[in-house]
């Protein structure tokens, strides 16, 4: 991501390389002093990503669990009902797993790879 090129979805003008000034020299910008606003930036988006990627598995793996539930209802031999349960049970846990990920306080660290309390 180039510094300063992010615009908010609209939100902001995008910042180029060059600029003119108002008494019409061209300015070439230096991105060094920008770097640290593109990581966060960056670190946003993927942030963000993840959220809704996150949002959209809770949802998933809730259907799956009501789905399943109902098909529980029907089950007519204690093979099925068993198997159901199991399902049912691997749907919760991954459901919990990403609840967990997502506590207040907690900020998931793209280099260490682990969570660092804020």
């Amino acid at each position: 991501m180039t510094p300063c090129s992010n615009n908010a979805g609209g939100l902001f003008q995008s910042v180029g390389t060059t600029f003119t000034t108002p008494d019409g020299q061209t300015v070439t910008r230096q991105d060094t002093p920008f770097k640290p606003i593109a990581v966060v930036q960056k670190t946003t988006d993927n942030y963000l990503s993840v959220s809704t990627d996150a949002a959209a598995r809770r949802v998933e793996l809730k259907n799956q669990i009501a789905s399943t539930t109902e098909q529980l209802k029907s089950a007519s031999t204690d093979a099925e009902v068993q198997k159901l349960q199991g399902e049912i049970a691997g749907y919760s846990a991954a459901l919990n797993n990403t609840r967990l990920r997502n506590q207040p306080g907690q900020c998931v660290c793209a280099r260490a790879g682990h969570r660092q309390p804020e």
